[in-house]
């Protein structure tokens, strides 16, 4: 038999602050001061050891100013497990043995040589890593790289 407590609610019915002190505690984060980091600010030193070491003021590092960002990457295993269900969907095309694949279209920029191929490919891509190009192309197919 299991015990059936009432909850706290329940039993502080009637109560006005339901055992939490006066009426102005228990209000959530405003009490406190805020969310998070709040009232870490330069002018308040009580907070300040908690927040030293943790490159909370100013800026820290470097940013190369004309960097390409991320690139988004594929494998070619994707693809090989993926290809009939993107030629279905019409985002590659087969001919015969070769299978078509334009990468921009799937939202990626950089094909990558994990996994291996079983079937013939002419992959387009605007990047190509070594293993990659070379798997294509032992496997009969043809990387094409466009800008």
């Amino acid at each position: 038999m299991t015990d059936r407590k009432k909850s706290k609610r329940q039993k502080m019915r009637g109560h006005s602050t339901y055992g939490f002190g006066s009426k102005k505690k228990h209000r959530g984060f405003g009490n406190s001061g805020g969310k998070g980091n709040a009232g870490t600010g330069k002018r308040a030193d009580s907070k300040k050891p908690s927040v030293w070491n943790k490159h909370y003021f100013g800026s820290v590092g470097f940013v190369k100013k004309n960097s390409p960002g991320p690139v988004n990457g594929v494998n070619l295993s994707y693809l090989n497990e993926q290809i009939d269900s993107l030629v279905k969907s019409g985002k590659a095309k087969k001919d015969k043995d070769l299978y078509e694949v334009n990468i921009a279209d799937l939202g990626f920029q950089k094909v990558l040589g994990t996994g291996s191929l079983s079937k013939k490919f002419k992959i387009t891509a605007s990047a190509f890593s070594e293993s990659a190009k070379r798997k294509i192309e032992e496997s009969g197919g043809t990387a094409v790289q466009s800008e």
